[in-house]
């Protein structure tokens, strides 16, 4: 027993070695990476998809309003006005100028109102002398011996602010016969609003009928008749709508007539019932809680022709409380046809006009052929707000019209930072996946200066057209057809620990599928650091541990599982046991091997005249005994140094073997 616990001892301590090894071999200090400086790149798109007008979405579309016309030979002056909204007040310096053109050919530009300073709004009032343009054009042409049919004139508002310098221009043709001024008298930019507005003044011998007037409160309907007659006899496509309007509010339209087929001449015939329309009013009014005390009607006929030719008339109405009131100027003759409204008025019941009906008073035939004749611009409709789609939103490719984008970059250090520049590139990617790709340049600023904020247009329906017409040039079709826009923003940045200068870049993708582009990957963050490699105490755990502690525990159970060994052995030396006489050790060996033919005698009787044999081996005396069938008797004292005797008992023959101390048979 002594025995085994020295050598388990010896081997809990042989196996405490390795650990205490392992220990040892432990750093005591690491490097460690300390940050003196940490900072964070955050980038994030934003953007609006305007899109086209369209019954999905609305504004339903539209055909677009003709220019207005007015008669050369009665125009004397035109009186402009141009007002300014900034889109916030800052200082700006605001001038107009005309540009009379022959295009191509030659371009004059004379002054029409003088730079003028502002900080805020502004309305800028200038006229056009028509008698002397044509004077510069004619001079200028007979300089030159080259003339134009139409005479070109842009008026150019230009407004310098802060953001750059921004043109509004107002398009002008002067006709032998005919003014046309472009019907756009509002035009956005970065920097603000500008929006036109003109009175024609005409020549002092020229009268304008007044406009026919009809007491509200008897009108019952009124029945119309629109009648065209067009230079050629073409077949083409009319119709007649109502515009409803507050302007600069809100507009409705109604369908007067649907869209039919016409062959030369023809007449439309529809009604307007006032208190149908009166209710529409009263509805759309409560709804939003704006009122007007005039309510606007704009009757408009429109007509195209398969050759192309378009046609469009437009009548207004206007529905005062006490006063119905509709546009004296019936008739209106255009280079493709001449269009011409009749109406009857419906009364009801009175006791003021005896007949039922009322109609418009007979125009006076004009010496000269019979134009449009405004002395204000008709105002454009105040359409609605064009739709736009925020990220997020489902955007139908086919609808797209026009995209306006932002991107947002925030530099963020938790130390301070004594200088930051960046420079931003955007660029657009058009590829299908792993077939194409084609690379465009959008915007590149430089040293914009720490955080900032950049806006530009994305031409994104040519992007759509460049894929559709790859796809239809190569036959082939990606497994997704993206539009990427890549910002990369280069930032050097001066601290007290060292220089920042990395580059962040983040992509907005958008992948086209079927007619459905979806837009990902609008934010980005990017964290960073600036460190140093210090070596401190080793703070990992083994087994719960510090390095220490380890090395102090592996240590003392190293030196326990020693001490245990020294004093088991120390035990096991003085308290050794007495070693075995050859005799017993053989004695032992032959019970072990031969324990199933022995029996083990406590005595023995002499038997008398027993015949003794006595063997040389107990091999010898195990054949005895196997062939006589006889167990094997063992005889034993129990006393050191004295024989053990192994016998058979054959009758009175006994078959023995005797060991003696020297492990052989006795004497």
């Amino acid at each position: 027993m002594r025995k085994l616990f020295v050598i388990i001892s010896l081997v809990v301590f042989v196996a405490s070695l390795p650990w205490l090894f392992v220990a040892y071999r432990l750093p005591a200090k690491v490097e460690s990476e300390t940050a003196l400086l940490n900072y964070e790149h955050e980038g994030r798109f934003d953007y609006l998809v305007h899109l086209k007008p369209s019954y999905l979405f609305g504004p339903p579309p539209q055909e677009p309003l003709p220019n207005p016309r007015y008669p050369a030979e009665i125009v004397e002056t035109i009186d402009f006005t141009f007002s300014y909204s900034p889109v916030e007040p800052t200082p700006e310096v605001a001038s107009v100028e005309a540009v009379l053109e022959n295009p191509g050919i030659w371009q004059k530009k004379i002054k029409l109102a003088p730079s003028t300073s502002t900080n805020g709004d502004i309305t800028l009032r200038f006229s056009l002398d028509i008698d002397e343009i044509h004077q510069l054009f004619d001079d200028i042409e007979g300089e030159i011996k080259i003339t134009a049919p139409t005479r070109n004139v842009t008026i150019n508002a230009c407004v310098t602010a802060p953001g750059g310098q921004f043109v509004y221009s107002l398009p002008i043709k002067l006709g032998k016969t005919l003014i046309e001024v472009d019907s756009n008298l509002r035009h956005t930019q970065p920097c603000g609003v500008g929006t036109f507005g003109y009175t024609v003044q005409l020549k002092s011998n020229m009268e304008i009928p007044s406009n026919p007037k009809y007491p509200a409160e008897i009108v019952d309907t009124i029945e119309f008749v629109f009648a065209y007659v067009p230079v050629q006899k073409t077949s083409g496509l009319a119709c007649v709508d109502a515009v409803l309007e507050n302007p600069g509010i809100w507009q409705k339209k109604i369908e007067l007539v649907s869209t039919s087929s016409k062959n030369g001449d023809f007449t439309l015939r529809f009604s307007l019932d006032i208190d149908e329309i009166h209710q529409l009013f009263d509805n759309i009014e409560k709804e939003i809680g704006v009122t007007t005390p005039t309510r606007n009607v704009t009757i408009n006929a429109y007509y195209l022709a398969s050759d192309g030719q378009r046609f469009a008339q437009s009548l207004p109405i206007k529905l005062d409380k006490p006063l119905i009131e509709v546009d004296s100027n019936l008739t209106q003759t255009k280079p493709s046809g001449t269009g011409t409204f009749d109406y009857i008025v419906y009364l009801k019941p009175n006791s003021i006009y005896g007949a039922t009906t009322l109609k418009p008073p007979a125009p006076v035939t004009p010496s000269t052929p019979t134009f449009e004749i405004t002395l204000e611009p008709a105002p454009s409709p105040a359409l609605p707000s064009s739709t736009t789609l925020k990220p997020g939103q489902v955007v139908f490719s086919k609808l797209v019209d026009r995209m306006d984008v932002t991107f947002y970059y925030r530099f963020k250090s938790d130390r301070q930072v004594n200088k930051v520049t960046t420079d931003v590139e955007i660029t657009a990617v058009v590829e299908a996946a792993e077939l194409w790709s084609k690379e465009f340049p959008v915007l590149y600023t430089r040293n914009k200066g720490g955080d900032f904020e950049v806006s530009f247009p994305l031409d994104l329906v040519y992007y759509l057209e460049l894929l559709e017409t790859i796809r239809a040039e190569t036959g082939a079709s990606g497994e997704s057809n993206n539009v990427i826009v890549i910002a990369n923003v280069h930032t050097v940045a001066e601290t007290e620990f060292g220089l920042i200068d990395e580059t962040f870049s983040q992509a907005m993708k958008g992948t086209l599928r079927g007619n459905v582009l979806e837009w990902d990957e609008l934010a980005k963050t990017e964290p960073g650091s600036i460190e140093e490699t210090r070596l401190i105490p080793n703070p990992n755990k083994y087994l719960g541990l510090s390095v220490a502690e380890a090395r102090v525990l592996s240590t003392a159970l190293a030196g326990i599982f020693f001490l245990c060994f020294v004093g088991y052995l120390v035990l096991y030396v003085r308290f050794k046991p007495a070693e075995p006489l050859p005799a017993e050790k053989e004695a032992l060996r032959v019970k072990k091997k031969y324990r199933e033919l022995m029996a083990e005698a406590t005595g023995q009787t002499p038997i008398e005249g027993e015949k003794i044999i006595s063997l040389g081996s107990m091999e010898d005396l195990i054949t005895v005994a196997n062939e006589l069938g006889k167990p094997i008797i063992h005889q034993a004292t129990g006393k050191p140094q004295e024989p053990h005797a192994y016998y058979v008992f054959d009758a009175a023959t006994r078959y023995q073997y005797v060991l003696v101390t020297n492990g052989k048979e006795a004497a």
